[in-house]
């Protein structure tokens, strides 16, 4: 029986073993590893790796020859996946945030950012501006960074530059922020870049979203974007038979990164080079929507 603060009982794995096996068609290789396969994730959680193993024919049952262990390696596969992505957006909204900071702070000092009239104005049905929430989340962050480093409490510290202040911005806040940037300021960013500014600014928004997924452990390899981004007409191509999938995400944080030549995405380019080579036997990069010359896309300086 399981009581309060304390694990499932075995029967409560074996309940669902039993269901797993006899009512999924689901095989087991050892008892005791799908024990701890099921301590570590839940059946539910479990049963979405399995989607690709799924008789087509009857998908309420597995395909002959499939093991929990195989759910599980798919699984773990899965965090790989979510790991390289993380590491590629963190490298994006940093240099972001660089791009927004430099920009804004030579256009209208080091705390114009608090002025709401270098922003749009906010629309007639908003109680509260854009703006004014961005400021005040920004400021309750440094507020508690501080409080945290100093081990005190201050109700109030003095405003800092915009380049101080940006880095306390989550990838969401700061795709807000571009949003109520003025239009010749998006323009300007966007040049910056080498885009229009509609491209960038769908860009961020994809990538604030996938950064949200990433955060909350959601499936990756083959799930379609929560925000499919606007894609350039050569990376539509690549993209054709799986639009709106994980490697759409990758095709333009490409050209956000500016180049492929740097050492840090040649890594990643081998990192899922490695992750889809050890796992190739349960998992085809199409499932993310990785065509097969994906690395040949994804390699390719993005300015020729």
């Amino acid at each position: 029986m399981t009581t309060k603060n304390s694990l499932p009982s075995c029967s409560y794995y074996e309940q669902q073993l039993h269901t797993l096996t006899r009512k999924y068609g689901l095989l087991i290789l050892c008892q005791e590893n799908a024990h701890l396969i099921l301590r570590r994730i839940s059946v539910d959680r479990l049963w979405q790796y399995g989607s690709e193993l799924l008789d087509p024919e009857n998908r309420t049952v597995f395909l002959e020859g499939v093991y929990i262990e195989h759910l599980y390696q798919i699984f773990l596969f899965d965090c790989r996946l979510r790991s390289i992505t993380r590491d590629a957006l963190e490298m994006v909204e940093l240099q972001m945030k660089s791009g927004i900071s430099a920009l804004l702070t030579e256009k209208y000092g080091p705390f114009g950012y608090l002025n709401s009239n270098n922003f749009a104005a906010p629309s007639a049905n908003q109680t509260v501006s854009r703006h004014s929430s961005i400021i005040h989340r920004c400021s309750q962050d440094i507020v508690h960074h501080y409080d945290k480093s100093h081990r005190t409490h201050s109700s109030f510290i003095q405003p800092v530059p915009f380049s101080i202040a940006v880095e306390y911005l989550s990838f969401g806040t700061l795709n807000e922020l571009y949003k109520i940037m003025h239009k010749q300021d998006r323009k300007d960013l966007a040049d910056r870049f080498g885009y229009k500014s509609e491209y960038i600014g769908s860009w961020l928004s994809a990538l604030a979203a996938l950064r949200n997924m990433c955060c909350h452990h959601t499936t990756l390899f083959n799930r379609p974007l929560k925000k499919a981004p606007k894609l350039l007409k050569e990376d539509k191509t690549a993209s054709a038979r799986y639009p709106g999938k994980l490697f759409s995400a990758f095709l333009i944080m490409k050209r956000l990164l500016e180049t492929a030549n740097q050492p840090f995405w040649v890594d990643i380019c081998q990192r899922l080079d490695e992750a889809f080579a050890q796992n190739e036997s349960l998992i085809h990069p199409d499932c993310a929507g990785f065509p097969e010359d994906w690395m040949g896309y994804l390699s390719a300086d993005p300015f020729l």
